[in-house]
């Protein structure tokens, strides 16, 4: 509408004299004849995928580590046990988190024998300096500082690629762990 406001009265009026609206019955080819079943079988497909995609389904390890995220520590260490009562062959990361939810709900002996049989079932050269990371914290709280250090300085050793996060990490905790065991002196 604005661009005939530009326009003058003439040529509106030629415009309309001399312009005639084309038969879209030529351009029928065009159309689209795609048949009623043909979506439903589309639609199907592009649905399944988006759930196969971004729909997971809520097994227990995902539900245990989103209680962790959120804190309930209590309910995260129930399923964890549930996983290890019900199966004989469970792997060295459930037993890791398992001890560190006990380390977060202050049950250091229980949380001390899950990482240790961790440390027993690791498969590999990094997963164990994690459980030994985890087990060095679990002796730093408690003060044994000796076993702390022994811990942090084998994990540090079996870090094949340590980001530079984690590297600075270790070296902050067992800076700090050098500073106690200087001051307890």
């Amino acid at each position: 509408m604005e661009i005939l406001k530009r326009w003058t009265e003439n040529e509106i009026n030629i415009l309309k004299e001399n312009y005639s609206l084309p038969d879209f019955g030529q351009y029928e080819f065009v159309r689209s004849t795609f048949p009623l079943t043909g979506t439903l079988i589309t639609l199907t497909v592009c649905l399944g995928l988006f759930c196969g995609l971004f729909c997971r389904p809520e097994d227990k390890v995902f539900k245990i580590n989103e209680l962790i995220r959120q804190g309930q520590f209590a309910k995260a260490e129930v399923l964890l046990n549930k996983i290890l009562s019900s199966s004989s062959n469970v792997d060295a990361d459930i037993y890791n988190s398992l001890g560190c939810v006990r380390l977060q709900l202050y049950k250091g002996q229980e949380a001390y024998e899950a990482f240790s049989t961790a440390i027993e079932k690791a498969e590999n050269d990094d997963a164990l300096s994690a459980y030994l990371h985890n087990r060095g914290r679990l002796f730093y709280q408690a003060d044994d500082l000796t076993s702390a250090a022994k811990d942090y300085e084998q994990s540090v050793k079996l870090a094949k690629e340590l980001r530079q996060h984690t590297a600075c990490q270790l070296y902050q905790t067992y800076k700090a762990l050098k500073y106690r065991k200087k001051m307890n002196r």
